[in-house]
């Protein structure tokens, strides 16, 4: 969010030190790496590993 306020919402159980520091990085504008638009550049996939029944 710009020019404005963001509230932050910790439900019951989410009160974890680290769960708190994580949704505060999203908040600043923080994302999942496997968000990321440049992921691929440092991802390789291995396809021969994938079992079959999984992809």
């Amino acid at each position: 969010m710009q020019n404005g306020k963001q509230q932050l919402s910790i439900g019951p159980g989410c009160d974890t030190i680290e769960i708190v520091q994580h949704e505060f990085l999203h908040a600043l504008g923080f994302f999942h790496e496997q968000s990321r638009s440049d992921r691929d550049d440092y991802v390789t996939i291995l396809r021969e590993n994938i079992q079959s029944s999984k992809s």
